[in-house]
């Protein structure tokens, strides 16, 4: 069974929602902010990560006022080795966070 982390307001700042090996089973991103914004996860400690340069395991791209959901079936799931630490820019493989009312949660297990 998947345990639900969540962070809102998310931005250039990477934050830690799982240590050590985790298997993420979902996420869910929703963007309530004016402009689109992309949703970077990384297998890292966010000491690790350098917005712009590192390039991220997954990246989702939520339109202004949209909402994005990611499910893995069954047993499969998206294995991250160190760490999950995840950021929210303006742009795909950004540095410039995204403005305030984005929120990701994410199902690990």
């Amino acid at each position: 069974m998947a345990t639900k982390v969540s962070v809102r307001n998310l931005a250039a700042t990477v934050t830690q929602l799982a240590a050590g090996p985790s298997n993420l089973k979902s996420i869910t991103v929703i963007n309530s902010s004016a402009a689109a914004a992309f949703v970077q996860l990384f297998d890292l400690v966010p000491g690790s990560v350098t917005l712009g340069t590192t390039a991220p395991v997954l990246e989702v791209e939520v339109a202004a006022g949209g909402t994005v959901g990611i499910a893995y079936p069954g047993d499969s799931a998206l294995l991250f080795g160190v760490a999950i630490s995840v950021a929210s820019t303006t742009t795909d493989g950004g540095l410039t966070g995204s403005a305030a009312g984005v929120s990701v949660t994410l199902g690990v297990a």
